[in-house]
């Protein structure tokens, strides 16, 4: 049984003290009894020494009820462990978002195309979302076309907004702490009021996260 407060506006932060938001945190710093919600992975940049003990340590913490999404977990060609290493620990936690039958959040730095490659190998149930997507009209077209998702944080092009599907509107603060700045410009950019916007951002997290 799910236990969370159920209202999420913010669909990725790293903000401990959030409220209304999803909470990205690593395994060993998941509050057990917290009525907040959160997503839980082990991050690209931390992958430089992780052990099979942190591997088991994700997947028992992916198991509390107060965690509804795998991640945020990826590749980063720019920093991190080796690609191969990146690739591994990836893939671990697509098998995971697969078999908990939670969605996955996803980094990604210069690695679209292995990004794409691994959607193609496992065709996933689950639905993949990138945080923080910061590309243009075409890459959002494509990542569109093959089933990904993506949010929206601070740094988005505004053009995008022309082609998204709102079903598929996500919004985040993720290390900042100007989210109603974000909804406030978005909600201007579609003519919409902030609380519609709201309300919207809502539907859309609950469709994802399976709530």
């Amino acid at each position: 049984m799910k236990i969370c407060k159920m209202r999420i506006v913010d669909i990725h932060t790293h903000n401990s003290n959030a409220d209304n938001a999803l909470i990205s945190v690593a395994p060993q710093k998941l509050p057990l009894h917290s009525l907040n919600s959160y997503s839980v992975g082990l991050h690209p940049w931390d992958t430089t020494s992780v052990t099979d003990s942190d591997l088991e340590a994700l997947k028992t913490a992916a198991l509390q009820n107060n965690v509804y999404a795998i991640g945020e977990c990826g590749i980063d060609k720019l920093r991190g462990a080796s690609l191969e290493i990146q690739k591994k620990i990836f893939e671990y936690h697509i098998q995971l978002s697969e078999d908990l039958c939670k969605p996955l959040i996803i980094h990604q730095v210069k690695s679209l195309d292995e990004i794409f490659f691994y959607r193609k190998k496992y065709s996933p149930s689950q639905r993949w979302l990138i945080h923080g997507f910061r590309g243009n009209l075409l890459t959002a077209k494509q990542l569109l076309n093959s089933g990904i998702e993506f949010s929206l944080g601070s740094n988005f092009v505004p053009e995008i907004l022309q082609i998204m599907p709102m079903k598929s509107l996500f919004l985040e603060s993720d290390d900042s702490s100007c989210f109603s700045a974000l909804l406030c410009k978005v909600a201007k950019i579609l003519n919409k009021s902030e609380q519609e916007l709201e309300q919207l951002l809502v539907e859309n997290n609950h469709s994802f996260l399976n709530v």
